[in-house]
């Protein structure tokens, strides 16, 4: 087995991340368009209720995301 060290920070989403996000979201098996992730984010980061994280890489590129 092959082990994978990634430095990472955890940051709130923004809607500019939604190209990342949506090319995660579909390699999970849940394809999504872009411009639909960029629509529910905006919704998302609107809510007081609700919080879009992400990880980022060490280049501020999403590798990870949850929403909670």
């Amino acid at each position: 087995m092959t082990v994978r060290v990634v430095n990472a920070t955890i940051r709130v989403a923004a809607v500019t991340d939604a190209p990342e996000l949506a090319d995660l979201t579909t390699q999970l098996g849940y394809p999504v368009e872009t411009d639909a992730m960029r629509a529910r984010l905006e919704r998302l980061l609107a809510s007081s209720d609700e919080v879009v994280l992400v990880a980022v890489d060490p280049d501020d590129r999403p590798i990870g995301w949850i929403h909670v």
